[in-house]
């Protein structure tokens, strides 16, 4: 799958091992964030960027024809936690694009 090529082309590319594996693991999202994981912070870092932009440009519509963002209802929590923000935060953020002229998927929840 995508996730495996991607794996390999970034490692051939002699990229850091936790944008390798953060390619790798990034629909395992879940299991980075599980209690007692020894995981890299950095890769929690990248994958909670990688995962509030797919969820603020509504990936869930636009690749899964899908209305709701199933993933980011199952992850939410830990991702915003770990990054220390907030729904409010995340409203925020789509209104900073809005002003920038980057349009965004209009829901957060």
């Amino acid at each position: 799958n995508h996730s495996v090529v991607g794996y390999y082309t970034a490692k051939s590319w002699n990229l850091p091992t936790d944008i390798c594996q953060a390619i790798a693991e990034h629909h395992a999202i879940e299991r980075v964030f599980e209690a007692g994981a020894s995981r890299s912070p950095s890769k929690r870092t990248l994958l909670s960027i990688l995962k509030i932009a797919e969820h603020l440009c509504g990936n869930h519509v636009v690749f899964g024809n899908q209305q709701q963002d199933y993933e980011w209802l199952r992850i939410r929590k830990q991702v915003l936690e770990y990054v220390g923000l907030t729904t409010y935060d995340l409203e925020d953020m789509r209104e900073t694009f809005a002003e920038m002229g980057i349009a965004l998927a209009s829901q957060t929840d």
